[in-house]
């Protein structure tokens, strides 16, 4: 799987263990000769060509299968309650013609009419309240982007066989490592990227977000965590209350706003 952050490649081999549960293998690292943004590949085509092309020759990467993770402000992960019974052949056929079309899911979301050329994929999670509707998984992102990504990793002879969204990477690697209770009712999850934090609540039926506003300067220092041998003391402890603060806001919109009970994990 190969992700292109601010000031690095990441590349990671997933590998599945005797029960069939994915896990990461080995992560590789390769840092770029300064920041770039993930968003715009095309403002810094040369360095990631080259930077790519030597990972995969110093890693004898040649050839290999590569899904690549799309960063999550360019693309969404939504889940709907849509007018179809997708689990009759009539409804399903007709959904998946209108599935394709931008103006349907602006009718659901108005984030989709500021995603240039989208690129929808859907997967049916579990039939609807109301008779004849069904709860739908989708997630988008811009055509013009993940050629820019396809070609970059062409480029570095992989073989892109996958685009994935970064939540839907998360959800596929944390979900089959959860036991039977554990996926019955909602869990949560903290994910942490940089404007655009944001805690999950995740059901076998329902997705539901809610943003975690961290300030500038915290964001900045959870950047710099990794690299610091000892965080205990009055200022990371200040640290940890402010961002624990934003986190409880996010747990009161689940709540009141989307009506999601307790997080237990």
């Amino acid at each position: 799987v190969l992700k292109l952050a601010p000031n690095c490649w990441l590349l990671s081999e997933i590998s599945k263990d005797k029960k069939g549960a994915p896990f990461v293998k080995n992560l590789i690292q390769y840092s770029l000769p300064r920041q770039v943004d993930p968003n715009r590949p095309n403002l810094d085509l040369e360095i990631l060509q080259d930077t790519l092309v030597k990972l995969v020759d110093e890693n004898e990467l040649d050839g290999r299968d590569v899904a690549i993770l799309l960063p999550s402000s360019f693309s969404a992960t939504r889940t709907y309650n849509v007018p179809f019974d997708v689990e009759k052949k009539g409804d399903l056929k007709e959904f998946l013609i209108s599935s394709q079309e931008k103006e349907f899911w602006q009718e659901f979301d108005s984030e989709v009419q500021e995603c240039k050329l989208p690129i929808f994929d859907t997967q049916f999670l579990a039939p609807g309240e109301e008779e004849g509707t069904s709860h739908i998984f989708v997630s988008w992102a811009s055509q013009e982007i993940l050629n820019k990504y396809i070609d970059l990793a062409l480029t570095a002879r992989l073989q892109p066989v996958a685009l994935i969204p970064e939540l839907q990477a998360v959800l596929n690697l944390l979900i089959p490592q959860l036991d039977r209770l554990e996926r019955e009712g909602f869990f949560g999850i903290l994910h942490l990227a940089r404007g655009r934090s944001k805690l999950l609540a995740v059901s076998p039926e329902r997705i539901a977000s809610a943003q975690v506003n961290i300030s500038d300067l915290d964001e900045e220092l959870l950047d710099e965590i990794e690299s610091v041998e000892d965080v205990p003391g009055e200022f990371w402890s200040e640290v940890g209350a402010r961002i624990g603060s934003s986190l409880k806001q996010a747990v009161m919109y689940l709540r009141e706003q989307e009506g999601v009970p307790p997080l237990r994990n």
